[in-house]
C-alpha cells in the first residue's frame, strides 16, 4: 500500500506544480463500495467530493506487486471492473483531484477489498440418508465463500418443498424417500459491506433410494471359534461385517458376506488366532447398491478354548 500511496502521491505533486504549484489541506478518505458484481466484473461507487474534477483509482490482484496495479481516470463517482477472476481478492482505492490536479481526498492507508461473484457450485451429490432426511455433500466447494444454500423442488420444477444454508460442506434436507426432486444449490459470499454475492444455482435430480432395514443379530462362543448369525434382508446384495474388542469404539471391516449367506464363522480376528477369554463385539450392515443400513447395536460373543 506504501509505494502505492507514494505513487498516486507523485501523480498528484506532479499535477500540482503544473497547474498551480501550491498545496492544499485533502478532503477525507473516499470509502467505496461494492454494490454489484457479475462473474468477471464489479461496479463500485462512492459519494462525490465536491470540488471533483477527476478520481484516479489504482487497482490489482491481492498479492501481488503493486507497481503493476492499473491506474484509471475517470470522471464520475462509479466505476465497473472488467475481467476479473473468481476465486480471487482484489485491491482498490479511489482518490478524488480537482481541476487544477490537485488531490483533494486523502490516499487511504489500506485497499478496499473487491470480488467478482463466487464460483458455482458443480459437484454436489447425496451420499446417505437418516430418518428424516438426506445427507448431502459438496466436493468442490470454492475457496472465497461463506457458505452454501441450498433449495429441494419437486420433480417438475413447480413447488420448493425445502431451503437453508449451510456453512459447511454437508447440509441435511428433511425430504421422503422413494420419491424424486430437484435440488439446486448455490455458493454465497457476504463483502466486508455487507452485500451478499451470490453464485448461479446449479441444479442436479436426485432419486433417493429406500432405507435398508438392518438385520437382527445374535452370535455364539465356541472353544476356538466364533459363529455369528443374522436376519436376511430383503433386497440386499451384500453384507458387510465389522468387528471390535471394544463394544463402544474401533470398529473394522473384517469380513463381506453375500446376499444369500446369513451367517459366518470367526476363528482369527485381524489374522491372529481368537484368545481366550476375550470378548469380542460384531456389527453388520445390509447394503443394497450404494445404500448401507444403519448397524444394529452390537451383539457379543465370549471365546474361550479349552485346556
Amino acid at each position: 500500500m506504501e509505494k502505492t500511496k507514494q505513487r498516486i502521491g507523485l501523480i498528484a505533486l506532479l499535477f500540482v506544480l503544473v497547474f498551480c504549484g501550491t498545496l492544499s489541506v485533502s478532503a477525507a478518505v473516499i470509502s467505496p463500495r461494492e454494490i454489484s458484481a457479475t462473474a468477471t466484473t464489479a461496479t463500485v461507487n462512492w459519494t462525490p467530493v465536491t470540488g471533483a474534477s477527476f478520481y484516479l483509482i489504482s487497482y490489482g490482484k491481492r498479492g501481488t506487486d503493486e507497481n503493476t496495479y492499473r491506474d484509471i481516470k475517470v470522471t464520475t463517482n462509479s466505476y465497473t471492473f472488467t475481467g476479473l477472476m473468481q476465486d480471487v481478492v482484489y485491491n482498490y482505492c479511489v482518490v478524488a483531484y480537482d481541476l487544477t490536479g490537485k488531490a483533494i481526498s486523502t490516499i487511504p492507508s489500506n485497499y478496499n477489498p473487491l470480488y467478482a461473484l463466487p464460483v458455482s457450485i458443480k459437484d454436489f451429490t447425496c451420499y446417505g440418508w437418516n430418518k428424516t432426511g438426506g445427507y448431502f455433500r459438496v466436493s468442490d466447494r470454492p475457496k472465497i465463500i461463506d457458505g452454501v444454500e441450498w433449495q429441494i423442488w419437486n420433480s417438475k420444477g413447480t413447488r420448493q418443498i425445502a431451503s437453508g444454508r449451510s456453512t459447511l460442506a454437508n447440509f441435511t434436507a428433511n425430504i421422503k424417500r422413494n420419491q424424486t426432486y430437484i435440488l439446486k444449490v448455490r455458493s454465497y459470499f457476504t463483502s466486508p459491506y455487507s452485500e451478499t454475492l451470490y453464485s448461479s444455482w446449479s441444479s442436479k435430480v436426485i432419486v433417493p433410494e429406500p432405507e435398508q432395514k438392518k438385520p437382527t443379530l445374535a452370535s455364539a462362543g465356541g472353544r476356538d471359534a466364533l459363529k455369528l448369525r443374522w436376519t436376511k434382508v430383503k433386497g440386499a446384495t451384500k453384507y458387510l461385517i465389522y468387528a471390535s474388542t471394544s463394544g463402544s469404539s474401533g470398529y473394522r471391516k473384517v469380513a463381506a458376506a453375500g446376499k444369500n449367506k446369513s451367517s459366518y464363522i470367526f476363528s482369527k480376528y485381524r489374522k491372529k488366532p481368537l484368545q481366550k477369554y476375550k470378548t469380542y463385539y460384531f456389527k453388520v450392515y445390509a447394503v443394497k447398491g450404494s445404500v448401507k443400513s444403519t448397524a444394529n447395536s452390537y451383539s457379543y460373543a465370549y471365546i474361550y478354548i479349552r485346556r
